[in-house]
């Protein structure tokens, strides 16, 4: 943590500036040390809605603003907001930076299994410019060179919203493209917090309980031969119009296959 977030008396709110959204978690309600870790520092109570929060990062000041929801403990869910000055335009670079800052002094005060260390490793691997550090380069110290090509998959080789064909064949259109959204949203979801609570599951586990949560969330139900055929179809999505081409072309320029399976066919 480079700057340590600290509590500021609501009346330091300066009045000239205007706030601008950075980050929004609607949901505490999974994990309510988060809500009681904000309760506890803002003084909020928590059978009522209570006035936002406020951090000082450097000087540079943060707004949280506590979101309630009826039949919940608040808060349920909470937004930062940057503090800036008049019609300033927003500082990208400062900004990232100061949340990061408040995410990790967010993970510190909750404590338990959260812990900073994995915050930090998902912020590097999806590539947090606020995190994401090259180390110098020291002469001499790398071993020979290699040019790797690497690609992610779903989004990107296929798309994960094609399983709505297959989720069509219980579910009527458009039930099964609100499903196939909602499933991809919740498979992202766990798969971040996962990373963060150093709790690893394979991929198989995450998508099956993500299912089971989209199924719940859009009211809809499946059998169980049918979870099972959605879910199996999951590893065999097809690839984008322009994927195999794409990977054509890098064959016949002479990218060589990393297995034999790629080689026999490289989608």
């Amino acid at each position: 943590m480079r700057s340590t977030p600290t509590v500021a008396p609501p009346g330091r709110r300066p009045t000239d500036h205007r706030a601008v959204p950075l980050l929004t978690e609607p949901v505490l309600t999974h994990y309510p040390e988060f809500a009681t870790f904000l309760a506890r520092t803002f003084g909020l109570d928590e059978s009522r809605i209570g006035p936002p929060g406020l951090l000082a990062v450097d000087g540079r000041f943060y707004e949280l603003v506590f979101l309630g929801r009826s039949g919940h403990t608040f808060p349920s869910g909470v937004e930062i907001h940057a503090l800036v000055p008049g019609l300033e335009p927003l500082d990208d670079v400062v900004a990232d930076r100061d949340l990061w800052d408040i995410l990790e002094w967010l993970i510190d005060g909750v404590g338990g299994e959260w812990t900073a260390d994995a915050l930090v490793t998902t912020g590097r691997i999806y590539r947090t410019p606020a995190v994401v550090t090259r180390p110098p380069t020291q002469p001499g110290a790398a071993g020979p060179r290699r040019e790797v090509l690497l690609f992610d998959l779903y989004g990107t080789l296929v798309d994960p919203l094609a399983i709505s064909a297959q989720l069509e064949r219980v579910l009527p259109h458009d039930d099964a493209q609100r499903l196939a959204r909602a499933w991809r949203a919740k498979q992202l979801e766990y798969s971040f917090r996962l990373t963060v609570m150093q709790r690893y599951q394979d991929f198989g586990w995450v998508t099956e309980r993500a299912l089971e949560f989209a199924l719940l969330e859009c009211a809809l139900t499946m059998t169980a031969s049918e979870r099972a055929e959605a879910l199996a179809r999951y590893d065999a999505l097809d690839p984008f119009p322009d994927v195999i081409p794409g990977l054509e072309a890098l064959a016949a320029a002479g990218t060589r296959p990393s297995s034999s399976r790629t080689a026999a066919r490289p989608w």
